[in-house]
């Protein structure tokens, strides 16, 4: 998902990204780790990245997010999304 994402030239307009906790998503062996493998890929992205965001297919409370609204994601000591708007339905 994240090549077609590249791929569709989506992620050169966005200002920051958001990815979940990845759970059981290592290899086995674990000789690869999902975590590991986005660092990677994200490396030179230029705005802020978060990793493990409860969010999507998690083991911890996941939190909903409505698509469509603006939020700020903020990468410091206690990395945050904070959605600056309300969703309509």
């Amino acid at each position: 998902m994240i090549t077609q994402l590249c791929q569709t030239g989506l992620l050169a307009r966005a200002s920051a990204v958001v990815i979940g906790e990845l759970p059981e998503c290592d290899e086995p062996s674990g000789d690869i780790r999902a975590r590991d493998v986005m660092a990677t890929l994200f490396r030179d992205f230029p705005g802020p990245v978060l990793l493990g965001f409860p969010s999507g297919h998690t083991i911890s409370p996941a939190m909903t997010l409505p698509l469509g609204v603006s939020c700020r994601v903020i990468a410091d000591k206690h990395p945050r999304m904070v959605i600056e708007e309300s969703a309509v339905v």
